[in-house]
């Protein structure tokens, strides 16, 4: 096993790691083990673009921790963004909408 650090913030290290020539980390990513981090350094975003769309293959294909759909954000009314929205919502009409978003 071989690790290469790519960065270095703080005590955080951004590594490589490769086994007999091949990445670890895209396979870990092709089988949905790991996510791509948000934040990332603009002078790795060639290396990155190519682990968003392994990523991306295993987020449709539901491997790994996209088993049971996607954990970036719930869509359900009661947790995440759309909860969020619909109180924002009610503060500015002053009524409080349906699980529709009708009043």
């Amino acid at each position: 096993m071989m690790a290469r650090v790519e960065e270095r913030s703080g005590e955080t290290l951004l590594v490589t790691l490769s086994h007999h020539g091949q990445s670890v980390n895209d396979e870990m990513i092709s089988q949905g083990l790991v996510r791509i981090d948000k934040d990332f350094p603009k002078r790795h975003s060639p290396l990155v673009s190519k682990l968003k769309e392994k990523e991306t293959a295993a987020r449709t294909g539901r491997q790994g921790l996209w088993r049971y759909g996607d954990i970036d954000e719930d869509d359900d009314l009661e947790f995440g963004t759309r909860r969020q929205q619909m109180q924002a919502a009610q503060a500015a009409t002053g009524a409080a909408p349906n699980a529709w978003g009708k009043k």
